[in-house]
């Protein structure tokens, strides 16, 4: 009859509705698995992440430790360009051409001691037995200009690398009218001290330490 039909259709709608609440506390509980699941698989990856980053430091600390002491090793070297090269050149020959441009065109008459000398490409590698000469001999580089030949420093690449991602800072400040000095890594200006990430390929700022500015310095010599 009609009403039994009634109760029928009531108590299967009580049992679709038990079902369908069953199954939304089902679907509710694996979202919140899912949920846990992703919040844990975002803090492991954030935690990889960290582990990442500090592995990349500890790297760049290494290189930069290997990268301090290959420039100490090269400490007493500088590089001279421009001498012309003989065929089957020994090392004695590099030496010699080497201390003859010292005594002729350096104007050094005080005896300066060679460990060695050698080719590197086109340049002559020459290793000073004293800090002090190659100083000397760096210091009186500029007497070549206008010649062929000049005198550098035997750099890192790495470190030659940091100086010229420097140097168009210091030539916009020395523009500027701003003092600015480059020393080994690092660009010393009257706005605190810089050097170049190889890196990030940018310019980092690393201290507060500054230059005074040039008025400073005259005031001190005129009072």
């Amino acid at each position: 009859d009609l009403k039994s039909q009634q109760q029928r259709l009531e108590a299967a709608q009580v049992d679709n509705t038990k079902t369908l609440s069953s199954r939304l506390d089902k679907l509710s509980d694996n979202q919140d698995i899912l949920t846990d699941d992703v919040t844990s698989l975002y803090e492991k990856f954030e935690d990889m992440q960290i582990s990442q980053d500090n592995l990349v430091q500890d790297n760049v600390g290494l290189v930069e430790q290997f990268d301090y002491l290959e420039n100490q090793s090269r400490r007493n070297n500088l590089m001279f360009h421009g001498i012309p090269q003989a065929e089957n050149e020994s090392w004695e020959d590099c030496e010699r051409k080497v201390l003859r441009l010292i005594k002729e065109k350096l104007n050094i008459a005080q005896s300066v001691l060679i460990e060695r000398a050698h080719r590197v490409g086109s340049a002559i590698v020459a290793r000073f037995q004293s800090f002090k000469d190659r100083d000397l001999v760096l210091s009186r580089a500029k007497q070549l200009k206008g010649t062929d030949i000049f005198i550098r420093e035997d750099l890192s690449k790495r470190l030659r690398q940091k100086q010229n991602g420097l140097k168009p800072l210091m030539t916009s400040l020395r523009n500027d009218g701003k003092r600015a000095v480059l020393s080994h890594d690092k660009l010393k200006t009257e706005e605190g001290t810089f050097t170049f990430n190889i890196e990030k390929q940018q310019i980092e700022k690393i201290n507060d330490t500054r230059l005074p500015p040039f008025h400073h310095r005259h005031s001190l010599h005129s009072s």
